[in-house]
């Protein structure tokens, strides 16, 4: 009921509460998971010296470099 933009804003502010919960839940405390990221990469890296024919390591590796490196451009 209303006007279109009346609409609208009813929506944009239904919408609000869900993007904050969104915000919080992926994009906040970035320093502390990007450094939580850094100490898995050298964890997995140390093992990966101890064995270095292990595959899933190697791909553990490979995964948390990624990750390390998305977390400590945001």
């Amino acid at each position: 009921m209303g006007t279109t933009q009346f609409r609208l804003c009813r929506k944009l502010k239904a919408l609000k509460g869900h993007l904050k919960a969104f915000n919080n839940l992926h994009f906040s405390h970035i320093l502390v998971r990007a450094k939580d990221a850094d100490l898995a990469l050298q964890d997995a890296q140390l093992q990966l010296e101890f064995d270095p024919e292990n595959a899933a390591i190697q791909d553990s590796v490979g995964e948390l470099r990624k990750k390390t490196v998305f977390l400590a451009e945001a």
